[in-house]
């Protein structure tokens, strides 16, 4: 399978991705000690150019410039050789979405307000770095490779260009258990196609998501040795594509290579990310190179992710007072750091929280503070690690760092314990009413389980939940490889004994679903929304079983829920248009598709919402807008023959039977053993093209997968006609 295959992808019709991450547990902590080497000269210059690569799921010691033997990094190690290599760097939050949003404001997540995937937004009053770049005149753009940094969540903002484009992804995967995630190669096609339209000034954000699980290098990257070749892989593929894109950036670029965090690779019971703040998921690296950066140099003292945009900014010489003010602001810009001069007074803490465990499960959101020689997580079991051998440290006064850390958090607007939980979303009274009577809300209209109370110290501890999810971790990798019939028994037992567990639930349904038993799945979808209401993701499962269901007026209801609280998901949108032209709603259908597309990157329109475009079109008499939608949507998602068929359709209605062919043509590339299509082309070159040869060879070629007797014999007559045999 090549790279671009590899890229996840869902059925717009009877699936949905969960852009839950199930978090799953572990670490295995090393110093990051490293002697710090003289520092350089500091170049002055001002850069014309500053590129940001985030590399999701990264941890620092998984790269050779870090110290992993077992690494093929040469790309980023020769970064880290003609600039400066931060030794030690911890990330804000182990979740994508979260850390990302502190990478460009500078501000731990008590303040920017992001706590989860797909819960949360980047607030629009949140100052971007992308945004002080655009204010100074710079010209902005992002390449992005995942739906968990979907524009809808905030990070579009201060771009001029921002490229989430997902359409046309395949996967080998069971439909709704797989990532939807632009490879490696894929995303420096676009990076680089995005280059071409920028002049310097210019400030571009490349993101790769490939090191998240699951781990599936492409052919040449396996086999790497060690213990964790795979993951090892995904590197190594980022790596080789990430020299194309450095090769072809101005040679006075600032590049910062940065993880938003690490994978904890089985390390203390967690097998991916997102429950404990151990050094696997915590430590990331940071590659710092261009005007301004001293080379060849490491930087051993403890920074943060939150100190990324102030120090590019601060390279960049953007001005001090597009910024906000410094009592408001949480990283630091290293200048004097990267310089050899030190910072003056206290080092400021390094913070670190995860509140999936909460949302996920109903446990206790672990958040720690480090002064950089002791970490301190907070929790019903506190604990106390040295940073220096990331060993567990003996108790030490736990009053005193709970104190710490309640006016840490008191200083951000935050209290700590007993108290309610960071909101995820309001639903107001209107809605709350409509998912009640859908079956998405208990009696109660509460959240559910232990998330009623808010957050109290009595809550679960994330350590002992590891069990659970190392078993979670198991049966999803049942699930995604097809194998629902080991999977469905021990995720019943989990949901019984943990039935807080919003995941757990949610994969049961999955799992239901992908065996057809629609009815059990909506059941299991229903009980996930009633335990975390301001999700999404339920609902969607819910909608697209009760399509396989043909209960088509429950589907509309709960798809009308789907689009009014987030406009921008389109393949809820194109099955809402759908549902609503099949019973005769063609004004409600078309409505519900220019919303969508108005609240989307009008550029990378969803395919599925095209398609609908172009069948509301046709039914109103516009075959050639229909035919562009159906073209359209086929070249934005090349593995699906329906937008084909229906492009065959319009084209052939228009008269256009040259056009009509090449696209028959297409949709057999993708549907070769189907004899109908042969058949139909036969027609095509003998009736309305005047082309016997090739009509000859199509209908020879539909009776070789021809089955049934009489259309056998049909397509022998044609043939006979034609002076076949």
């Amino acid at each position: 399978m090549n790279a671009s295959s590899r890229t996840r992808r869902i059925n717009p019709l009877f699936f949905v991705l969960s852009l839950l991450l199930i978090a799953l547990g572990g670490l295995f902590a090393r110093a990051q000690d490293a002697e710090p080497t003289a520092p350089a000269a500091v170049d002055a210059q001002r850069p014309a150019a500053v590129v940001v690569v985030t590399l999701d799921t990264t941890r620092a010691d998984r790269l050779g410039s870090y110290g992993w033997p077992h690494a093929r990094t040469p790309n980023l190690d020769a970064l880290a050789a003609r600039g400066t290599r931060f030794a030690r760097v911890d990330t804000a939050v182990p979740i994508t979405m979260p850390s990302h949003s502190t990478l460009f404001t500078g501000r731990f997540p008590p303040r920017h307000g992001v706590r989860d995937n797909a819960l949360f937004t980047l607030p629009d009053d949140e100052i971007t770095l992308a945004e002080r770049f655009q204010q100074a005149g710079w010209t902005t753009a992002a390449v992005t490779a995942a739906a968990v940094v979907d524009r809808r969540y905030g990070l579009a903002q201060g771009f001029d260009v921002y490229d989430d484009d997902l359409s046309g992804a395949n996967t080998s995967a069971p439909p709704g258990t797989a990532f939807v995630e632009r490879t490696a190669d894929a995303v420096t096609d676009a990076a680089l196609a995005a280059l071409d339209g920028l002049e310097p000034p210019f400030f571009l954000w490349v993101h790769y998501f490939d090191p998240h699980h699951p781990y599936e290098p492409p052919a040449g990257f396996r086999d790497l040795g060690g213990p964790t070749p795979d993951y090892d892989g995904e590197l190594a593929f980022v790596d080789a594509q990430l020299k194309r894109l450095l090769d072809a950036l101005p040679a006075n670029t600032l590049i910062a290579a940065i993880a938003d965090h690490g994978e904890m690779l089985g390390e203390h019971g967690e097998p991916t990310h997102g429950l404990l703040l151990r050094s696997g998921a915590r430590r990331v690296p940071w590659l710092l190179a261009g005007p301004g950066v001293p080379v060849g140099r490491t930087v051993d003292t403890l920074v943060r992710t939150a100190d990324l945009a102030p120090t590019l900014a601060g390279l960049a010489g953007l001005p001090a007072a597009s910024a906000a003010p410094a009592s408001e602001r949480d990283g630091r810009d290293l200048h004097r750091l990267l310089a050899g001069g030190g910072e003056p007074g206290e080092t400021p803490l390094s913070y670190t929280e995860s509140f999936l465990p909460y949302y996920a499960h109903g446990w206790y959101p672990p958040r720690a503070l480090s002064d950089g020689a002791t970490l301190y997580v907070h929790g019903p079991k506190p604990r106390f690690y040295d940073l220096q051998t990331g060993a567990a440290a003996s108790a030490q006064n736990a009053d005193a760092w709970a104190k710490r850390l309640r006016d840490f958090l008191a200083a951000r607007g935050e209290t700590l314990d007993e108290g309610a939980a960071p909101a995820a979303r309001s639903i107001a009274p209107e809605e709350a009413a409509k998912l009640r009577a859908l079956g998405y809300l208990g009696a109660d209209g509460g959240a559910g389980g232990a998330r009623d109370g808010g957050i109290q110290l009595g809550l679960p501890d994330v350590h002992d939940g590891l069990a659970l999810a190392s078993a979670l971790h198991t049966a999803g990798e049942q699930v995604r490889t097809g194998r629902c019939d080991d999977a469905v028994a021990p995720l019943r037992q989990l949901v019984r004994a943990h039935p807080t567990s919003y995941p757990a639930l949610n994969l049961l349904g999955l799992c239901l679903q992908q065996q057809g038993r629609l009815a059990s799945a909506l059941g299991a979808f229903r009980r996930a929304a009633q335990l975390q209401p301001s999700a999404i993701v339920p609902l969607v499962n819910a909608a697209n079983c009760l399509i396989g269901l043909e209960r088509f007026g429950e589907a509309i209801d709960t798809l009308r829920l789907v689009v009014e609280r987030d406009p921008g998901a389109a393949e809820s949108a194109a099955n809402l248009a759908a549902l609503l032209r099949a019973q005769g709603d063609r004004a409600g259908a078309r409505r519900t598709i220019d919303a969508a597309l108005s609240a989307s990157n009008a550029a990378n329109a969803h395919p599925g919402l095209l398609l609908e475009r172009g069948n509301l079109r046709a039914q109103d008499g516009d075959l050639a807008g229909a035919l562009d939608d159906f073209r359209a949507a086929a070249q934005r998602d090349p593995a699906n023959p329906a937008p084909l068929a229906n492009a065959v359709q319009a084209a052939l209605a228009l008269g256009r039977n040259a056009d009509a062919a090449v696209l028959l043509v297409q949709q057999i590339a993708l549907e070769p053993e189907r004899p109908d299509l042969w058949g139909r082309l036969g027609q095509l070159y003998r009736d309305r093209l005047g082309d016997p040869a090739q009509a000859l060879r199509c209908f020879r070629r539909a009776r070789a997968l021809e089955r049934d007797p009489g259309r056998q014999a049909a397509l022998d007559d044609a043939i006979r006609a034609l002076g076949g045999r």
